[in-house]
């Protein structure tokens, strides 16, 4: 099985947390979300892991473990995700703060970074 963490902040509080993400069939699937800190993250180099393709959800993901939000986008500023409102049209990067109307894709190319 091939598995991989992305690190994604919380739109309401800032806050990182990992989404632990499986490839099932050339797809990615989104299976569980968890609080973690920048300097956990970047021992355990999750800020490396490069991911391309599209992010599905799996049944059991339990959404942000912040706010519960079980939507994301990715910003501009650097492909970082950030968790959304499964409702909303537009929102702020939690990482940058700039403020962009989502668009609705599928696909996406994600590599780590800096906090």
């Amino acid at each position: 099985m091939n598995a991989k963490v992305v690190l994604c902040r919380c739109h309401k509080t800032k806050e990182l947390f990992g989404i632990r993400i499986e490839e099932r069939n050339q797809d990615w699937y989104r299976t569980w979300a968890f609080k973690i800190d920048e300097h956990k993250a970047k021992r355990e180099k999750f800020d490396t892991n490069q991911v391309t393709g599209s992010l599905m959800e799996d049944a059991a993901f339990p959404g942000c473990p912040y706010c519960g939000s079980h939507g994301f986008f990715q910003c501009n500023c650097s492909g970082k995700l950030t968790c959304c409102d499964d409702d909303s049209v537009q929102g702020t990067c939690a990482w940058c703060g700039s403020t962009a109307k989502f668009i609705n894709t599928e696909q996406f190319k994600l590599q780590g970074g800096s906090y």
